[in-house]
Protein backbone atom coordinates (compact mmCIF):
# COMPACT_ATOMS: atom_id res chain seq x y z
CA UNK A 1 0.00 0.00 0.00
CA UNK A 2 1.18 3.48 -0.92
CA UNK A 3 -0.11 6.59 0.73
CA UNK A 4 0.09 10.55 1.01
CA UNK A 5 -1.14 13.20 3.11
CA UNK A 6 -1.85 16.88 2.86
CA UNK A 7 -2.74 19.35 5.15
CA UNK A 8 -3.81 22.51 3.66
CA UNK A 9 -4.88 26.08 5.23
CA UNK A 10 -7.64 28.57 2.98
CA UNK A 11 -10.85 29.12 2.84
CA UNK A 12 -11.25 28.51 -0.96
CA UNK A 13 -12.69 25.49 -1.65
CA UNK A 14 -11.86 24.98 -5.02
CA UNK A 15 -8.01 25.59 -4.21
CA UNK A 16 -8.55 24.11 -1.14
CA UNK A 17 -9.14 20.73 -3.01
CA UNK A 18 -6.85 21.28 -5.76
CA UNK A 19 -4.23 21.74 -3.05
CA UNK A 20 -4.97 19.01 -0.83
CA UNK A 21 -5.15 16.44 -3.78
CA UNK A 22 -2.10 17.49 -5.69
CA UNK A 23 0.13 17.54 -2.47
CA UNK A 24 -1.41 14.18 -1.38
CA UNK A 25 -1.05 12.73 -5.00
CA UNK A 26 2.81 13.07 -4.58
CA UNK A 27 3.37 10.63 -1.90
CA UNK A 28 1.85 7.92 -4.62
CA UNK A 29 4.57 8.43 -7.56
CA UNK A 30 2.43 6.84 -10.62
CA UNK A 31 0.05 5.05 -8.74
CA UNK A 32 -3.47 6.09 -8.54
CA UNK A 33 -5.13 6.82 -5.86
CA UNK A 34 -7.79 4.07 -4.74
CA UNK A 35 -9.31 5.49 -1.80
CA UNK A 36 -9.45 8.48 0.05
CA UNK A 37 -10.56 10.32 3.32
CA UNK A 38 -11.20 13.93 3.41
CA UNK A 39 -11.80 15.91 6.40
CA UNK A 40 -12.62 19.99 6.14
CA UNK A 41 -13.06 22.49 8.70
CA UNK A 42 -16.54 23.66 9.94
CA UNK A 43 -15.93 26.73 7.70
CA UNK A 44 -16.79 24.79 4.45
CA UNK A 45 -20.02 22.97 5.60
CA UNK A 46 -21.65 25.31 3.06
CA UNK A 47 -19.29 24.75 0.35
CA UNK A 48 -18.55 21.18 0.95
CA UNK A 49 -20.01 20.14 -2.59
CA UNK A 50 -16.90 22.45 -4.39
CA UNK A 51 -14.61 21.31 -1.99
CA UNK A 52 -15.20 17.58 -3.00
CA UNK A 53 -15.53 18.18 -6.90
CA UNK A 54 -12.37 20.04 -6.94
CA UNK A 55 -10.87 17.14 -4.93
CA UNK A 56 -12.40 14.39 -7.74
CA UNK A 57 -11.05 16.57 -10.40
CA UNK A 58 -7.42 15.96 -9.35
CA UNK A 59 -8.06 12.02 -8.13
CA UNK A 60 -11.11 11.17 -10.56
CA UNK A 61 -13.66 8.89 -9.16
CA UNK A 62 -12.19 6.89 -5.99
CA UNK A 63 -14.35 5.67 -3.17
CA UNK A 64 -13.56 8.50 -1.04
CA UNK A 65 -15.30 9.26 3.11
CA UNK A 66 -15.22 12.10 5.18
CA UNK A 67 -16.79 14.79 7.36
CA UNK A 68 -17.06 18.18 7.91
CA UNK A 69 -15.56 18.60 11.55
CA UNK A 70 -15.20 21.22 14.05
CA UNK A 71 -10.87 20.21 13.81
CA UNK A 72 -9.32 18.72 11.70
CA UNK A 73 -5.71 17.02 11.71
CA UNK A 74 -3.28 16.69 9.43
CA UNK A 75 0.79 15.54 9.63
CA UNK A 76 1.31 17.15 13.44
CA UNK A 77 -0.87 19.73 12.94
CA UNK A 78 -4.20 20.34 14.39
CA UNK A 79 -6.77 23.18 13.24
CA UNK A 80 -9.63 24.30 15.01
CA UNK A 81 -10.64 27.47 14.05
CA UNK A 82 -9.28 28.81 10.95
CA UNK A 83 -10.32 27.19 7.28
CA UNK A 84 -8.44 23.56 6.83
CA UNK A 85 -8.32 20.69 4.68
CA UNK A 86 -7.04 17.31 5.03
CA UNK A 87 -6.79 14.54 2.82
CA UNK A 88 -5.62 11.03 2.96
CA UNK A 89 -5.02 8.98 -0.36
CA UNK A 90 -4.27 5.53 -0.72
CA UNK A 91 -3.08 3.55 -3.30
CA UNK A 92 -2.67 -0.36 -4.34
CA UNK A 93 -5.13 -1.37 -1.52
CA UNK A 94 -7.44 -3.88 -3.17
CA UNK A 95 -11.67 -3.62 -3.64
CA UNK A 96 -12.93 -0.61 -2.01
CA UNK A 97 -16.47 -0.05 -1.12
CA UNK A 98 -18.16 2.39 0.61
CA UNK A 99 -21.31 2.48 2.53
CA UNK A 100 -23.33 4.56 4.86
CA UNK A 101 -24.95 3.58 8.01
CA UNK A 102 -27.58 5.10 10.45
CA UNK A 103 -29.25 4.45 13.73
CA UNK A 104 -32.55 4.13 14.64
CA UNK A 105 -34.17 4.55 18.01
CA UNK A 106 -36.97 2.12 19.14
CA UNK A 107 -38.73 1.13 22.24
CA UNK A 108 -35.95 -1.51 22.78
CA UNK A 109 -32.98 0.68 22.37
CA UNK A 110 -32.30 1.18 18.63
CA UNK A 111 -31.44 -0.85 14.94
CA UNK A 112 -28.68 -0.13 12.48
CA UNK A 113 -29.69 -0.50 9.05
CA UNK A 114 -27.76 0.95 5.46
CA UNK A 115 -25.22 -1.80 5.64
CA UNK A 116 -24.87 -5.71 6.29
CA UNK A 117 -21.65 -7.74 7.64
CA UNK A 118 -21.35 -10.92 6.57
CA UNK A 119 -19.67 -13.67 8.06
CA UNK A 120 -17.04 -13.72 5.21
CA UNK A 121 -16.45 -10.10 4.30
CA UNK A 122 -12.74 -9.54 3.92
CA UNK A 123 -10.86 -6.60 4.74
CA UNK A 124 -10.71 -3.68 6.49
CA UNK A 125 -13.96 -1.41 7.93
CA UNK A 126 -13.08 2.33 8.38
CA UNK A 127 -15.90 4.34 10.36
CA UNK A 128 -16.49 8.37 10.19
CA UNK A 129 -19.73 8.56 13.03
CA UNK A 130 -21.26 10.78 14.99
CA UNK A 131 -21.13 10.19 18.57
CA UNK A 132 -24.03 12.49 19.63
CA UNK A 133 -26.00 10.12 16.85
CA UNK A 134 -24.52 7.16 15.74
CA UNK A 135 -23.47 5.19 19.35
CA UNK A 136 -20.62 2.88 17.78
CA UNK A 137 -19.57 0.90 20.78
CA UNK A 138 -23.17 -0.71 20.72
CA UNK A 139 -22.14 -1.63 16.76
CA UNK A 140 -18.77 -2.80 17.62
CA UNK A 141 -19.54 -4.96 20.44
CA UNK A 142 -22.40 -6.76 17.96
CA UNK A 143 -19.60 -7.33 15.66
CA UNK A 144 -17.01 -9.12 17.78
CA UNK A 145 -19.38 -11.57 19.13
CA UNK A 146 -22.04 -12.25 16.07
CA UNK A 147 -19.49 -11.21 13.11
CA UNK A 148 -15.62 -12.87 14.54
CA UNK A 149 -12.82 -11.52 12.85
CA UNK A 150 -14.96 -8.24 11.30
CA UNK A 151 -13.17 -5.62 14.12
Amino acid sequence: MKAGAALVLTADPAEAGRRAAGLARTSLGDSPPAFGVLFASAHFHDSAEALLAAVTEQTGPIPLIGCVAEAVAGGSREVESEPAVSLWLAAEVGPVETFAMAFVRTASGGAYGGYQFGPDRAGVCLMICDPFTFPAEYLLDHLNSRTPGCS
